[in-house]
């Protein structure tokens, strides 16, 4: 599939732009694209049946088997045809979807991944902060799993330092457009706090 998927053909003849059994092969993204694509032509279809005064189970014949007078039974048959044809199809694309949402989070996770949430606006001499080499203007990335993601305004940080005292945290800081890998240990020193510094979020 190259380039740009196309809208779907605002014909009643059935002439997609795609092949139902290439899904497999499309990104996230023309999955998307291809996805509403289709719901709107399903949106069309149903609009012009409701425009011909049927439905997808109004009957096209007389009670005695002909075709019904009032309605333009050929177009109602191909625009049912086209309907389920189209429905099938979605199913198959919003399974597809579901498929590669997993691998969509962690792709955005990894790009987050490296997203600062907080500054280090203070760093007091001789405390943990100090010991373990953060200086003022660090931004923090990461600190054991808490992260741009899950940090809930520092809540997550907050916690996460006064669960562990003595235990050492991994921890990702920018410097100066380079990111440094320290180790923090949370612990009682001779000024306030667990770490010795002031944070501020981002």
């Amino acid at each position: 599939m190259e380039g740009e998927l196309k809208p779907l053909q605002s014909t009643n003849e059935y002439n997609p732009n795609y092949k139902i059994e290439d899904v497999n092969n499309f990104t996230f993204d023309q999955l998307s694209q291809l996805k509403k694509s289709v719901e709107d032509e399903l949106t069309r279809l149903h609009s012009s049946l409701t425009k011909n005064k049927v439905t997808m189970e109004t009957p096209l014949v007389t009670f005695d088997g002909f075709p019904r007078s009032d309605i333009n039974v050929i177009e109602v048959r191909t625009l049912r045809i086209l309907i389920i044809k189209l429905t099938n199809d979605l199913a198959v694309i919003r399974n597809r979807i579901m498929q590669l949402l997993p691998s969509q989070f962690k792709a955005k996770e990894a790009t987050q991944s490296h997203v600062p949430f907080a500054i280090i606006s203070e760093i007091q001499p001789e405390s943990p902060s100090s010991t373990a080499g953060l200086v003022e203007n660090d931004k923090l990335i990461s600190i054991a799993n808490v992260n741009v993601i899950n940090h809930d305004n520092l809540k997550g940080l907050v916690k996460l330092v006064s669960s562990s005292r003595n235990v050492p945290l991994g921890m990702k800081v920018l410097r100066n457009g380079q990111i440094l890998e320290l180790k923090l240990i949370p612990a009682e020193w001779s000024g306030r706090g667990l770490l010795g510094c002031k944070l501020t979020q981002v």
